[in-house]
């Protein structure tokens, strides 16, 4: 063997030894590169049986929460349907204690007004100026106490009542209503404008109960005006119509106006005008059971302004002032 060979032989041992320190140096590093690896594998196996032990008890707990709230909602149910029950009954006893009052008490004070006026138209002649006085008392006391009945009956007959809608004129409704109440007072002369062809979808009977009371109030509070006058107009709110019956008459103050509404609160004494103090809560009722809004409001001395919507798509219009 030459030298030449050697060198080669040399160089090549060379290169075996280095690529040998290299490959060592290679697995030490694969072997580093495997243990880290293994270690993350293993942290990361550990999070995941954490996390799916988590999503294990979370999926409990909805579990418990969903079958808990089948349970309250059998539970409100069954409380819905004894409560039903129970109002059926209330509306039941209701009915029963609407026919008692009916029949029951209005006899006692048909015959306490009847035998009043008889004593009055009998025994004039025996029964002295105070007596006389007495009798006449207790007359509008019963008179007063059988209108509180029909009035209360009529309020609670307005909640119970099937609502049928059907076109109906209330330029004509109310017409007939003031027209009726001109006949029972000719002496009274009182300005009347009626805007024509006013016609809506409403429950005839109910819209007519509403355009009465709310007429009869305005007669009754314009009977000390010099000049009397009742209007019936439409205007228009959010697309859809607004009635508004407006009057000169007494008017009251808008610190009271919360209470107008209400069964049994009125704004003037029985010396000044008349009434039971339920005829706008049956207004009140009537309106909402067509699904609409009604407000009022007024000011002392000159007159007072009712508006109500029939559509159950208009929103409230609270206390509208009339301009």
């Amino acid at each position: 063997m030459n030298q030449q060979e050697r060198d080669q032989m040399d160089r090549a041992q060379l290169q075996i030894e280095t690529l040998t320190t290299e490959l060592m140096e290679t697995q030490r590093g694969l072997t580093a590169l495997t243990f880290e690896l293994e270690e993350r594998v293993a942290e990361r196996t550990a999070s995941l049986r954490e996390s799916n032990q988590k999503l294990k008890e979370e999926v409990a707990e909805r579990e418990k929460a969903e079958e808990e709230v089948r349970r309250l909602n059998e539970e409100l149910e069954l409380r819905v349907d004894r409560r039903t029950h129970e109002l059926e009954a209330a509306n039941r006893d209701l009915d029963s204690f609407a026919y008692s009052v009916s029949h029951d008490l209005r006899a006692p004070l048909r015959s306490i007004d009847g035998f009043s006026l008889a004593l009055l138209e009998d025994c004039s002649d025996k029964i002295d100026d105070m007596g006389k006085d007495y009798l006449h008392r207790i007359r509008r006391s019963a008179q007063r106490m059988a209108q509180l009945i029909d009035d209360l009956l009529q309020l609670s007959r307005i909640v119970r009542r099937e609502l049928t809608r059907q076109p109906v004129n209330l330029s004509r409704e109310t017409r007939e209503i003031l027209c009726h109440l001109q006949e029972q007072n000719p002496e009274r002369k009182v300005e009347l404008f009626i805007e024509e062809g006013l016609t809506d979808e409403a429950d005839p009977t109910l819209i007519r109960v509403v355009l009465q009371n709310i007429l009869e109030n305005a007669w009754k509070y314009t009977s000390k005006a010099t000049q009397a006058r009742i209007e019936l107009r439409k205007e228009n709110h959010e697309d859809r119509p607004m009635y508004v019956i407006r009057d000169n008459g007494a008017g009251f103050s808008m610190a009271y106006v919360d209470k107008l509404f209400v069964p049994f609160q009125r704004l003037h004494s029985d010396d000044e005008f008349e009434g039971t103090g339920i005829g706008l809560a049956i207004v009140r009722r009537a309106i909402h059971r067509h699904g609409g809004t009604v407000s009022a409001s007024g000011k002392i001395g000159e007159g007072a302004c009712f508006r109500f919507t029939l559509g159950p798509s208009v929103s409230d219009v609270g206390g509208a002032q009339c301009e």
